[in-house]
C-alpha cells in the first residue's frame, strides 16, 4: 500500500510538471507570434510610409520636367520671363565647347557610360532617380577640376522604366530625364536664386493642377503595384496583397485591386497617407491587405512550435514509458508472488500423491498385497521423478526468459501418456471417493512434442479438476481428431472460472 502511495504521488507531480511545461510553451509560442506580428506590422508601415514618399517624390520629379518642357504654359509674362531664365531643350548631344552654350545638357549616356561636362573648378553632384521605384542613388559626389569626365552606369537597372539623372553644381541645376533607352529632355537653371524662385512657383502651380485631379490619374496602377511589391519585399514582407485607395469621409473604394477583396481592404489596418505634404486637398489612403497574413506568421512561428512540440513529445513518451515500466515492475513483482506460488502447487500436489502412496503401503489391508504394493512404488517412483523435473524446469527458467530455451521434441503416443498421467494421479481422486477415466477415441495419438511439458500441462489440468470440485471428483478424459489435429478434453464437476478469467489463463504465471 505504501508503495502505490509513493507511486500516485509520484506520477501525480509528474503529470502536474509535464502540464506545466505545455502551459510554458504555450505561453512562449503565444509571445513569439505577437512578436512577429508586430514585427510584420512595422515593415508593413515602414513599407507604405515610403511608398507614399516615393509616390511624392515622383510627382515632384515628373512635374518639374512637365514644366521644363512646356515653358509657355501659364501667361505671357511669365512665359517671356521664364524663357529669359530657364533653359530647356529636347537635344541630348554635349556641347562643343565649355558650358555657357545652354542649349544642351552638360551630360549624356553612351551605353554602359555616363559622360559629363565641369565648366570650372568646384564641387559636383550626380544622382540617379529611378521614378518608378523610387529610388535614389549617388553617382558622383566630389570636387571636379574643369573638363569632360565619365562614370560607369550599373544598366541593368535601367533596361526599362522611367530614370532621371540631376547634375547639380554652385552654379547650376540640370534634370535628365531618361525613359527605356532614350533621353527625353532636360531642364536646366542657373545659380541665381530668382530664376530658381520662378522655377518652383511654375512646379507649385502645376502640382495645384494635380491636386485637383482624381487620385487614381495621379498615380498609375503599374507604378504604384510595383513601389509596393519592391519595398515590401525589401522590408521582409514577400506575400500575396491586396491594396486600395480610399479618400477620407468615402465608405467606397477609388480603387482596388483585386476588386473582390473590397469589403477586406475597408478594415485593414495598413493604411497610410498618399500625398502627405498636399496639405489643402483631401485626405486620401493608401489600403494594404493579405490574404495569408495569419499562414504566413504561423509559418513564421512554424519552426519554434515544431520543435516545442517535438521536444514535448519526447518529455511525454519518456513519462509514458516511466510510467508503464513502472507498472510492469509491480506486475512483474506479482508474477513472481504468483510464480512462487505455482512452485509451491506443483511441489505440492506430487507431495500429496507420494504421502497418500505412502500411508497406503503401511495400512494393514495392503502391507500383505504385492500388487498393490507394486502400483503405490511405481506412483511414489512417478511422483519423484516429476518433482525431479520440477526442479530442472527452475534452473532452466533464466534459459527461457531469454527466449534460449529449446525443447525437447520428440515422438510419443499420448495415449501411453495419458494412461501414465491417469495412474499417478488415480491415487489422490481416489482418497476422496471420486473417479477418473480415460476415453482414448483418436484413432491415431503419434505426434510430435515435449514428453515431460505436455505431462506437466494435463497434471495441472487433473489436479485443478481435482481442487476446484466441492463434492467427490469426477473426471473425464477423452481424446478425438478434429481437421487433423489431435484434441485432448478434461470434464470435471468443478465450480468452473468466469469468461473473464478464462480469457487470460494463457498469461505469465495467472491465477485465479
Amino acid at each position: 500500500m505504501k508503495y502505490r502511495r509513493k507511486f500516485f504521488v509520484i506520477s501525480v507531480l509528474i503529470g502536474i510538471a509535464l502540464i506545466g511545461l505545455l502551459i510554458i510553451q504555450a505561453v512562449l509560442i503565444n509571445m513569439t507570434y505577437t512578436a512577429k506580428d508586430q514585427a510584420f506590422r512595422q515593415n508593413v508601415s515602414a513599407a507604405l510610409q515610403t511608398v507614399a514618399q516615393r509616390l511624392e517624390s515622383r510627382e515632384l520629379f515628373t512635374t518639374v520636367m512637365w514644366v521644363g518642357q512646356h515653358p509657355d504654359s501659364g501667361s505671357r509674362k511669365d512665359s517671356a520671363k521664364w524663357h529669359a531664365q530657364v533653359s530647356v531643350s529636347t537635344s541630348t548631344e554635349l556641347p562643343a565647347d565649355m558650358p555657357g552654350d545652354t542649349s544642351a545638357p552638360p551630360m549624356r549616356v553612351d551605353g554602359n557610360r555616363l559622360r559629363y561636362v565641369v565648366s570650372a573648378p568646384q564641387r559636383i553632384n550626380l544622382r540617379l532617380f529611378d521614378i518608378v521605384s523610387g529610388r535614389e542613388t549617388s553617382l558622383v559626389d566630389t570636387f571636379r577640376r574643369q573638363g569632360v569626365y565619365e562614370t560607369e552606369l550599373d544598366t541593368a537597372r535601367f533596361k526599362k522604366g522611367d530614370y532621371m539623372f540631376r547634375y547639380t553644381t554652385s552654379d547650376d541645376s540640370v534634370v535628365l530625364h531618361y525613359a527605356g533607352k532614350a533621353p527625353t529632355g532636360f531642364v536646366s537653371t542657373t545659380g541665381s536664386p530668382g530664376r530658381r524662385e520662378l522655377l518652383v512657383s511654375r512646379v507649385m502651380d502645376r502640382l495645384t493642377v494635380f491636386n485637383k485631379e482624381p487620385i487614381q490619374k495621379r498615380i498609375p496602377p503599374g507604378v504604384l503595384d510595383s513601389l509596393l511589391r519592391t519595398h515590401l519585399q525589401e522590408n521582409g514582407v514577400g506575400i500575396d496583397y491586396a491594396y486600395g485607395i480610399q479618400a477620407a469621409g468615402e465608405d467606397s473604394l477609388r480603387v482596388a485591386v483585386p476588386p473582390a477583396d473590397t469589403a477586406r481592404l475597408a478594415a485593414t489596418p495598413f493604411r497610410t497617407r498618399l500625398f502627405p505634404a498636399d496639405i489643402l486637398a483631401t485626405r486620401t489612403d493608401l489600403l494594404v491587405y493579405f490574404p495569408d497574413q495569419q499562414w504566413y506568421l504561423w509559418q513564421q512561428v512554424g519552426p519554434y512550435l515544431l520543435a516545442s512540440f517535438l521536444f514535448v513529445g519526447f518529455i511525454a513518451f519518456g513519462f509514458v514509458r516511466t510510467i508503464r515500466t513502472i507498472l510492469r515492475q509491480e506486475r512483474l513483482s506479482a508474477q513472481v508472488r504468483d510464480f512462487i506460488n505455482n512452485m509451491v502447487h506443483e511441489f505440492k500436489t506430487p507431495l500429496s500423491t507420494i504421502t497418500l502412496a505412502s500411508e497406503a503401503i503401511v495400512r494393514p489391508d495392503v502391507i500383505g498385497q504385492r500388487p498393490r504394493i507394486r502400483k503405490y512404488t511405481s506412483v511414489i517412483q512417478d511422483e519423484t521423478s516429476r518433482m525431479r523435473d520440477q526442479v530442472s524446469k527452475i534452473l532452466q527458467m533464466a534459459v527461457v526468459e531469454e527466449g534460449d530455451y529449446e525443447l525437447a521434441m520428440k515422438h510419443l503416443d499420448v495415449h501411453d501418456l495419458l494412461e501414465r498421467v491417469c495412474a499417478s494421479f488415480s491415487v489422490q481422486v481416489e482418497s476422496r471417493d471420486g473417479n477418473l477415466t480415460l476415453a482414448p477415441g483418436a484413432p491415431s495419438a503419434r505426434i510430435i512434442a515435449d514428453e515431460m511439458h505436455l505431462a506437466n500441462v494435463v497434471h495441472n489440468i487433473l489436479d485443478n479438476a481435482l481442487k476446484y470440485t466441492r463434492e467427490a471428483p469426477a473426471i473425464a478424459i477423452r481424446t478425438s481428431t478434429e481437421d487433423g489435429a489431435l484434441v485432448i478434453a478434461v470434464q470435471d464437476n468443478g465450480i468452473g472460472m468466469s469468461a473473464e478469467h478464462a480469457r487470460r489463463v494463457f498469461e505469465k504465471y495467472f491465477r485465479v
